[in-house]
């Protein structure tokens, strides 16, 4: 049974997305995280990182619609890669292409190398 975190919408500014995500660390039930419509920038990016190594349970993350950069968004997205597990990404920004997601965090990477998003 799939088990889901849904904090979009909420006001939750980078630091308290760093927080979540360490939290994130500690858990082996989370399957699906929706973080979209926030504030998150770096600090969340490099905390998510850190929580993919210990997390192998996630399978769906949004973090559309926040404030990652090209450096911190290229971050989350290897860290998608490497993972292996996520197969549904949603990296959707304001000043991105609005609207477009793609399945699978290859192809994300990929096409945020190519295209870039400067924010």
């Amino acid at each position: 049974m799939a088990q889901a975190l849904e904090v979009q919408r909420c006001g939750v500014l980078d630091a308290g997305g760093a927080v979540l995500c360490e939290a994130l660390s500690q858990t082996i039930w989370l399957t699906r995280l929706d973080v979209s419509w926030n504030a998150l920038g770096p600090a969340t990016a490099h905390a998510l990182e850190a929580a993919l190594r210990a997390n192998l349970s996630l399978e769906w993350l949004d973090v559309s619609h926040n404030a990652l950069d090209d450096k911190a968004g290229a971050l989350v997205l290897d860290s998608l890669a490497e993972h292996g597990g996520v197969q549904d990404v949603g990296l959707r920004s304001r000043a991105c292409m609005p609207g477009f997601r793609r399945t699978g965090p290859l192809v994300w990477t990929a096409w945020w190398r190519t295209v870039g998003c400067g924010m």
